[in-house]
């Protein structure tokens, strides 16, 4: 099995469908140093990948940690593929905002702390690794949500 594909497979569910940013950086914190520690894989090799949700997820997960890219469980790159950034609702598409909110388990917009907790744009910071971000302006996410995380 490729190693990109035993993230989806090891995460908790509840971390998926949540995207609450405490408990999903935990669960992929660590899953990466099992996975270092399992395969003997070096730090420095180890980038995140993802589009839409999974953008989001990538973006998560370069986001989280301090320190050098180079050990821990940081990675050392992001590619994010039309990748929500900002899942508070600017930006968002009207009907989009319930599938948004469905995500982070709220009922409204107003009360959601989920939703910041899972927006990497609120984590990012500039000793965080590079992030390749591509969207278009044809997207269900809207490119302001990518030249924002920029």
């Amino acid at each position: 099995m490729p190693y990109e594909w035993m993230f989806y497979a090891l995460l908790p569910l509840g971390a998926l469908v949540l995207g609450w940013r405490p408990r999903m950086s935990v669960a992929l914190l660590g899953i990466a140093a099992l996975l270092y520690a399992l395969f003997m894989l070096e730090p420095e090799r180890i980038a995140a990948f993802g589009g839409s949700a999974g953008g989001n997820l990538a973006s998560l997960l370069g986001t989280t940690g301090t320190g050098p890219l180079t050990e821990g469980s940081r990675v050392s790159a992001v590619v994010d593929l039309s990748g929500p950034s900002d899942l508070t609702g600017p930006d968002a598409k009207p009907w989009f905002i319930a599938v948004q909110l469905a995500f982070v388990g709220c009922a409204a917009e107003a009360d959601c702390p989920a939703a910041h907790a899972a927006s990497p744009i609120f984590a990012a910071s500039a000793d965080d690794p590079p992030f390749f971000i591509a969207n278009s302006t044809d997207e269900l996410i809207p490119i302001a949500q990518s030249e924002r995380l920029d």
